[in-house]
């Protein structure tokens, strides 16, 4: 039997519909979100079409916020990390889903809804993808489900 991962053959879905348990995030200062604005919106766009909800964490918000506490990891992408998996306890229910990505991601197959990876990783807590073109596994990509393995 082919999976999906080897065929890239995706299903794909027109339609709209609620799905409160998945949620896109990205970490990025007010410069960077002025940079990125044309991918956050279409982030946004692409959100509103399944009905995920979107969000920018500002970095130097979380940073400087005690109810994050990350101030002890001094490299960007550790204190990315744990700004995200603070973020994501306070604002996610148990099972959710979040995406996180860098902040220059572009919806590339934003005819596929992400339930699909959803559905085909379901028992993971956390999941990385590799750069199809140069096999890097990537650390600014990933989607966590909220549980205590996870965040």
């Amino acid at each position: 039997m082919t999976s999906l991962l080897e065929t890239g053959s995706f299903p794909t879905s027109g339609q709209s519909r609620p799905n409160p348990g998945i949620y896109l995030v990205a970490v990025a200062d007010k410069s960077f979100q002025k940079r990125y604005a044309p991918i956050f919106q279409a982030m946004d766009i692409y959100a509103n079409k399944y009905g995920y909800k979107w969000a920018v964490i500002d970095s130097p918000e979380a940073r400087d916020d005690d109810r994050y506490d990350c101030s002890k990891y001094l490299v960007y992408f550790f204190k990315k990390h744990c700004i995200v998996a603070q973020w994501t306890l306070r604002n996610t229910n148990s099972g959710d889903r979040v995406f996180v990505f860098d902040s220059d991601v572009v919806p590339y197959r934003t005819q596929t809804p992400l339930d699909v990876w959803v559905n085909l990783f379901f028992e993971n807590d956390v999941v990385f993808y590799d750069r199809c073109w140069n096999s890097e596994v990537t650390a600014g990509n990933y989607m966590i489900q909220n549980n205590p393995q996870s965040p």
